[in-house]
């Protein structure tokens, strides 16, 4: 298979070692014959700046993860070259989140992803829009029970879910928010949660023999226990994990993974040292 001519990686500048000392990664990588390019630790205004470039030279932002370093709320993102369009969007409050999809939906666009955070008494959630006209829902949970039901009752609907994230809301409870989109019949996604890595990707190793390949990773705290979920779809590629490694490490590997087999990164996240 033909890999990935171009893998950009871009940083701003933070004092040495706060990455390592305060969080960790977990990174997805993929085969792929599509160009790639990432930032790192950017500022909200840098970032935008940086998605109005990427989208004038034809790629699509594909994920957007959000952390703090210290007092600095910074973004990370990956764009890929597809020769598409995408608008990116924080928005203050789910109200505001749910009227601007509306909006944005009328006028032709479809939500892709989505990232929530909260500063103090405010809740943000940022997404990427693309032109499209598929239905699409996007839902907050308050629990993970909750979550399973509703997605129950929307892959009877034809709907199914393509990004997962939780994030800590202002009632200090791990929130849930899972987007949706319609898919033909018989196109399926699926959703698996274990407590442990070892029996995660136990379950992987039996999905990717199904042709079933994963293409979110996240982790989710409740009740003083680290969940790690991912969502599969029907793939031929093989994909690799790197888990909650710390910055110094996970750069290394990253690069070898990169500029020497010839991956690219396509999910990326970001835990608080010692979730």
């Amino acid at each position: 298979m033909k890999v990935s001519k171009m893998a950009i990686l871009l940083f701003t500048l933070l004092p040495s070692g706060w990455l390592a000392a305060q969080n960790t990664f977990s990174g997805l990588f993929k085969q792929s014959n599509e160009e790639y390019q990432y930032v790192f630790q950017y500022n909200w205004e840098d970032f935008v700046a940086r998605q109005l470039e990427m989208d004038s030279l034809g790629y699509s932002l594909v994920d957007v993860e959000t952390g703090t370093e210290g007092k600095y709320r910074l973004f990370w993102g990956i764009w890929k070259k597809d020769g598409g369009h995408t608008i990116l969007k924080r928005l203050e409050g789910w109200e505001e989140l749910v009227q601007t999809k509306r909006m944005m939906a009328a006028d032709g666009f479809v939500m892709d992803d989505i990232e929530a955070y909260r500063e103090g008494s405010k809740e943000y959630y940022v997404a990427v829009w693309a032109p499209g006209t598929t239905p699409h829902k996007v839902r907050q949970l308050t629990s993970w029970e909750g979550l399973t039901n509703d997605y129950d009752e929307l892959v009877l609907q034809g709907l199914q879910i393509v990004d997962l994230e939780g994030f800590q809301a202002e009632d200090g409870k791990t929130h849930y928010l899972a987007l949706y989109h319609q898919m033909a019949p018989g196109e399926r996604t699926h959703m698996y949660r274990s407590p442990d890595m070892e029996s995660f990707l136990v379950d992987k190793s039996y999905r990717n023999k199904s042709g079933y390949r994963l293409f979110d990773l996240e982790r989710f705290e409740k009740r003083g226990t680290d969940f790690i979920t991912g969502l599969y779809r029907k793939e031929d590629n093989i994909d690799v994990i790197l888990d909650q490694l710390p910055w110094e490490e996970f750069n290394r590997q990253m690069k070898e993974l990169i500029g020497e087999k010839g991956l690219v990164l396509v999910d990326i996240d970001i835990y608080p040292a010692g979730e």
